[in-house]
C-alpha cells in the first residue's frame, strides 16, 4: 500500500501470487519501489515480508510497535 505497487506484479490470481512468494529468495525492498521513503520504516516492512517465516516479526504486536516506532511525527 506504501509504495502504490503490489510486490507480485498486477496478477490477481492467487496460484500465480503464491507461486511468486515462492520464489522469492528475499523480501522485496518497499524503496526500490518508492525511494522517498524512510529507511527505518521500509527495513520494518521489509522483516515483515520475509519468505522466511524464521526471520519475520515473531508477533503482529511486535511489527506494529516497530512499523511505530520507525513511522516520523511530524507533530511529537
Amino acid at each position: 500500500m506504501a509504495t502504490g505497487q503490489r510486490p507480485w506484479g498486477t496478477t490477481n490470481s492467487v496460484y500465480e501470487i503464491i507461486a511468486h512468494h515462492a520464489r522469492m529468495t528475499q523480501a522485496p525492498d518497499p524503496r526500490a519501489m518508492r525511494a522517498d521513503l524512510p529507511q527505518k520504516w521500509s527495513e520494518v516492512v521489509s522483516k515483515a515480508m520475509e519468505p522466511d517465516v524464521r526471520r519475520r516479526w515473531p508477533s503482529a504486536r511486535e511489527f506494529v510497535r516497530a512499523l511505530a516506532d520507525a513511522t516520523p511525527m511530524p507533530y511529537s
